[in-house]
């Protein structure tokens, strides 16, 4: 999926200048950090967990 996301204002950023093509992390609209395709999987798992932990705690009757 492609995303618009910021990457510097001002002169300022969080992360080196990302290349075309790159896979990159983001924490609302601003560029963050250029990841590894591994990186990128294991970024994917995690959050598909926390998700589901996350789901399974919302659905217990409490």
């Amino acid at each position: 999926m492609s995303q618009r996301v910021r990457w510097s204002v001002g002169g300022r950023s969080l992360a080196p200048p990302p290349v075309p093509g790159a896979v990159v992390t983001m924490h609302w609209d601003w560029l963050c950090d250029s990841i590894t395709a591994e990186q990128a999987l294991a970024l994917d798992a995690a959050e598909d967990s926390a998700l589901r932990i996350a789901n399974q705690m919302l659905s217990t009757d409490m």
